[in-house]
C-alpha cells in the first residue's frame, strides 16, 4: 500500500516488479486489499500492444482517521480518510 501512496496509482506488474514479489503473490495481496475495500480499480490505460493494464490506486473511502487536539479553551477534531485528505 505504501508503493500506491508514493505514486498515486499502479498496475499489479509495475507492483511485482518494484517489489520484488511473484505476480501471484501481488495478486493475492491486491485481492484481499480490494475486498476490504481498502483498493480501487481506475480506468484500464491501453499501451500499444496487448491487454490494457489496470491501475489501482487508494480508495478514500476505505479507511479514515481522527485527530484531536485538546487545549484550555477549546479542542479540534479533524477526520482524514485513507488518501490523506481533511474531510
Amino acid at each position: 500500500m505504501s508503493l500506491i501512496r508514493q505514486h498515486g496509482s499502479a498496475p499489479k506488474a509495475e507492483i511485482a516488479q518494484k517489489t520484488g514479489l511473484s505476480a501471484q503473490a501481488v495478486t493475492v495481496i491486491i485481492n484481499s486489499l480490494e475486498a476490504e475495500s481498502l483498493l480501487i480499480r481506475k480506468a484500464p490505460q491501453r499501451g500499444r500492444v496487448g491487454q490494457p493494464t489496470i491501475p489501482f490506486a487508494l480508495n478514500p473511502d476505505g479507511a479514515f482517521g481522527v485527530g484531536l487536539k485538546v487545549g484550555r479553551r477549546s479542542f479540534d477534531l479533524t477526520l482524514i480518510d485513507l488518501v490523506g485528505n481533511i474531510r
